[in-house]
């Protein structure tokens, strides 16, 4: 192990890390940290990511504290261990650790995705959102999204919640990330009253392998509000066999509500005293509604007022969703207590917190019709009384014709019945006949954003394909298959990013790694075999030898390690490929100046031009990506970039790659 295969294998695991190989990157990073004198802070950092994941949060912490006794206050290391140690329990001690380096690490969305994270789970809710949104600002692309996403949703504000993770799941390119999110659409979506929609989605994630156990409680919530009772029973069962959270128990007994099986309910409560896992932002609320809810299906009403009443005093109360539930409650007791005014009340404003609860829209159905049969129950007593006055009188004169009046009076009656019994049907008809024409014209307007979103994609590509065919023009041909999908696939993102939020560096990015795959094809693989065409190889290894130690060598550039094949080496950087064409004219890359002036057409000064470019793009794209630093480039700079990469490099007509691709006749 060596200084350079240390940097290697860092490079190596953050390849591992985009496609969630947890495991493999440890077997990459151990050998690495063994050798504590070359292991440098990344790679402690990734070996503590890959264990987290794992569900190894001691070994990550053991990990990071081993990078410190090397790498004493490294803010990297510390403030991850802080994040660690949040995860673990200790708060405190962890925010305290992360808000240490903010003046050193605050530009950076990495650490300001830890920070926010850390602050939510310590109750700084308010804190965490500003540090999320800021990174996100920063270039912390769909991780940052994701964490504002989580902040979003903790205080409450699950619409946004749900606009942030949707992008997340179309844009991220990393299986864990996008499970991730779909994970939390799917939380969005219980709480926003589509436990169908959520269901799907775990079952999507069931399905790929990639369910959490702790979510296991959450999906069995969302299939017994769904109806379907069978399967959430099916995971009750799974999640109660492994070991159940604090969490889980509450969820547990929310199901049981659910079933109006409230004695059940109760005892999951109490063992959700008990349970395991970190209570949540909100757990006590959540805890006295559902108390209260199963107390008065008990028909213990003192007790569960009192458990609803000190819900009430709680900040949850005032957030839609959580806050309907419990004036629900209220307004059942108050009903049950005669009391239909103040339950007419509470159910207003539990629809005033969340218009679409259908359970809040029947108990105010049905408390109206108590007031109406009360009223008529009142109305009708008065009547008999009178009635019974009139008759009293009615028989002394006319008894036979009391009688016939008494008979117009039951016929009035049952007509009146029956035209009530009509209205109440066309009444019902009608609200059937809107909620049908709503749906439709909603079907109707997803339909035409599908087909909006359809022809701007179609446009996108078509535009796409025109710049590249224009920019390489006569050379398309001659482009490389790899190349070219790389070309497009930066084009379109170009062309995307004109109609969306979509953040330049993101697109920058994208054309370096299409000049950096140019570059080594045209300079490394052919230049490669232009040296085994001419027999040169051997002659221009030996005169790039700087100093020879028995077996082994060292070259005066890595460029040159590439074309050793007795050597395990990399590919050329972009930044090493800049350095031989700014050296190109030292006496040991006389054979790669030569090759350059036999294959292709411009003069000699375009490549002192091009290397200038070549360390740019390095130094102000490649260079902050691999170090997880933020890009900082405008608009104009990538329209710059593009122009010199495509159309027109300095004095010249044409851009870099088409003037490369534009070989002499051999």
């Amino acid at each position: 192990m060596n200084k350079r295969r240390a940097l290697a294998a860092v490079e190596q695991a953050g390849l591992l890390r985009r496609n969630g190989q947890w495991a493999e990157m440890i077997a990459v990073l151990e050998p690495v940290v063994a050798h504590p004198d070359l292991a440098p802070p990344p790679a402690h950092l990734a070996l503590a990511d890959a264990l987290s994941q794992l569900g190894r949060p001691d070994d990550a912490r053991a990990a990071l504290e081993t990078g410190l006794k090397k790498h004493r206050h490294d803010p990297t290391l510390e403030s991850r261990l802080g994040s660690l140690l949040v995860d673990l329990g200790e708060a405190a001690e962890g925010l305290k650790l992360i808000e240490r380096h903010f003046n050193v690490l605050g530009r950076d969305p990495a650490y300001l995705n830890h920070l926010a994270l850390a602050q939510l789970r310590g109750g700084k809710s308010e804190a965490a959102e500003g540090n999320a949104e800021a990174a996100l600002k920063r270039g912390g692309g769909e991780q940052s999204r994701l964490v504002l996403a989580m902040v979003k949703a903790r205080r409450g504000r699950f619409e946004q919640a749900r606009a942030l993770v949707e992008v997340v799941e179309a844009k991220s390119v990393e299986p864990t990330q996008r499970h991730a999110a779909r994970a939390m659409h799917a939380d969005c979506l219980l709480f926003l009253g589509d436990a169908a929609g959520a269901l799907t989605r775990w079952q999507q994630l069931e399905a790929e392998g990639a369910l959490m156990p702790s979510q296991l409680g959450h999906m069995a919530y969302a299939a017994q509000l769904a109806g379907n009772g069978e399967l959430a029973d099916q995971l009750v069962q799974r999640r109660s066999a492994q070991t159940p959270s604090a969490e889980d128990r509450l969820l547990f007994a929310h199901i049981a509500n659910l079933r109006a099986q409230p004695a059940q309910a109760l005892e999951h409560l109490a063992l959700a005293e008990s349970a395991a896992g970190e209570r949540f932002a909100g757990y006590g609320y959540e805890v006295l509604s559902a108390r209260g809810r199963a107390l008065r299906l008990l028909g213990r009403a003192v007790e569960a007022g009192e458990a609803l009443a000190a819900a009430t005093l709680l900040p949850e109360h005032q957030v839609s969703r959580l806050g309907s539930r419990v004036r629900i409650d209220l307004g059942h007791l108050a009903a049950e207590q005669g009391d239909f005014r103040a339950a007419e009340a509470a159910f207003r404003e539990a629809l005033g917190n969340d218009p679409q609860n259908p359970e809040a829209t029947r108990a105010l159905e049905l408390n109206a019709r108590r007031m109406v049969w009360r009223t008529e129950v009142f109305a009708s007593a008065d009547a008999r009384v009178d009635a019974a006055r009139a008759e009293a009188e009615a028989l002394k004169r006319h008894v036979s014709s009391r009688e016939g009046e008494l008979e117009a009076l039951k016929a009035e009656l049952e007509q009146i019945k029956a035209e009530r019994a009509r209205a109440e049907a066309q009444a019902a008809l009608a609200q059937v006949e809107a909620k049908a024409a709503t749906e439709r014209a909603r079907q109707e307007q997803r339909e035409k954003l599908r087909e909006e979103l359809e022809a701007r994609e179609s446009e996108i590509v078509a535009k796409a394909t025109d710049e590249i065919v224009r920019a390489l023009g006569p050379t398309r041909a001659a482009c490389p298959e790899a190349l070219l999908k790389l070309l497009m696939v930066s084009e379109r993102t170009y062309q995307k990013a004109m109609y969306t939020e979509l953040p330049v560096a993101a697109v920058a990015v994208l054309y370096s790694g299409a000049l950096e795959r140019g570059l080594f094809i045209l300079f490394v693989e052919r230049f490669e075999k232009w040296l085994d065409g001419r027999g040169r190889r051997a002659a221009f290894l030996e005169g790039a030898v700087r100093e020879r130690r028995g077996h082994r060598v060292e070259y005066f550039d890595h460029f040159v390690e590439a074309f050793d094949h007795e050597r395990a080496g990399r590919a050329p950087s972009l930044g090493e490929v800049g350095r031989v064409l700014e050296r190109r004219h030292e006496s040991y890359l006389k054979p790669f100046h030569d090759y350059l002036t036999d294959r292709y057409a411009p003069a000699d000064g375009f490549y002192g031009e091009l290397a200038t470019f070549v360390q740019w793009s390095k130094q102000k794209l490649r260079d902050p990506a691999a170090h997880g630093r933020g890009i900082e480039l405008g608009h104009d700079e990538l329209k710059t970039f593009r122009e010199k990469l495509l159309f027109s490099f300095g004095s010249y007509q044409r851009g870099v790659l088409p003037l490369l691709l534009a070989e002499k006749t051999p």
